[in-house]
């Protein structure tokens, strides 16, 4: 059986801080993740969850 496989899909809206809380789930439950972000996601990361927090995102994903 093949691994499960989620695409993590984040806008510009405050719940882009959440992103990090559900790749971090995902990837505890052994989840494949597929990210996507726009540039309003980037910038809301940015400065709800820091600078690095895009970074910290895609250190958590399998794929950008």
């Amino acid at each position: 059986m093949s691994a499960a496989r989620v695409v993590l899909g984040v806008s510009g809206a405050s719940g882009a801080m959440l992103s990090l809380a559900v790749a971090r789930q995902l990837l505890s439950m052994d989840v494949e993740i597929d990210l996507v972000t726009s540039a309003a996601a980037k910038r809301t990361l940015a400065d709800e969850c820091g600078p690095d927090a895009l970074d910290r995102l895609r250190g958590l994903v399998t794929r950008t």
